[in-house]
């Protein structure tokens, strides 16, 4: 029969033989805890939200129209009320024979010249290929372009005459503009600067970008100051107004004069 001591010897060594069991489980279970805690959800911070609220206000900012492109807008509309049966263009850009891609414009000097950079016509007069007979090297838009001489007309690759009549036809006089013969119609176009249009049969050259009546597009009449001080005017397409010394262009509340000048 075993002594007493022995009894508890073994005891000792039954639970000292238990313990790092109980260690790992504790162990693990803090650990699991910890886990769980680290799982939780964070809340972003206020600088976080700063962002995101700043990020949502510039793509709502973004989705309105500046003040440019609501006079755009505007004057799209007032060329859709034109009376097409009265008023029509006569090419879809209103340059003719010196619209880019013409046949005038595409012999193989006009083409290179074309690729030139310029800031007055003096660079394209040295530098750009020589211009066909009768014609002229112009700078217009930044690119070297020909023209045709006062009193000539493109016709195909060169600069003819213009005609006062083809065949039994009698050509029209057009301010700045001019008329070549294909057969015996005339065919009517309009020195550089001006569009061509038909109004009521008769071909026009129009400013769009200073004629305060045809202002950006045909027939687009530039409005009067709405407090009556200041003179319409159309620049470089768009209406506005020419106030007095001292005083400067303001925005009315009014859709049909838009404009007025502050400052007497």
């Amino acid at each position: 029969m075993p002594s007493f001591k022995s009894c508890l010897v073994s005891l000792a060594l039954a639970a000292f033989a238990f313990a790092p069991i109980s260690a790992s489980t504790s162990t693990d279970a803090s650990l699991a805890a910890r886990g769980h805690k680290e799982a939780r959800f964070v809340k972003p911070s206020a600088a976080l939200a700063r962002r995101n609220a700043a990020a949502k206000a510039l793509k709502k900012r973004a989705g309105r129209m500046s003040f440019a492109q609501m006079q755009a807008a505007a004057k799209a509309a007032a060329a859709a009320k034109n009376v097409e049966a009265t008023t029509t263009p006569a090419s879809s850009s209103g340059l003719g024979a010196y619209t880019p891609g013409s046949t005038f414009l595409s012999t193989p000097e006009a083409i290179a010249a074309s690729k030139i950079r310029c800031g007055a016509a003096r660079t394209c007069q040295i530098t750009a290929p020589a211009p066909p007979a009768n014609g002229i090297s112009i700078c217009f838009n930044g690119r070297c372009s020909y023209r045709c001489n006062t009193g000539f007309a493109p016709s195909g690759t060169e600069c003819v005459a213009a005609s006062s009549s083809c065949g039994p036809s009698t050509c029209a006089t057009i301010q700045n503009g001019y008329a070549t013969c294909a057969g015996d119609t005339c065919v009517y176009g309009c020195t550089q600067g001006y569009t061509l249009f038909t109004l009521g049969g008769q071909a026009q050259c129009i400013n769009l970008q200073t004629d305060t009546q045809n202002c950006g597009t045909q027939g687009n009449v530039c409005p009067a100051s709405y407090n009556g001080v200041g003179a319409a005017t159309c620049s470089f397409g768009s209406c506005r107004l020419a106030c007095p010394i001292n005083t400067y262009q303001r925005r009315a509340q009014s859709d049909s004069n838009p404009f007025y000048c502050y400052g007497l």
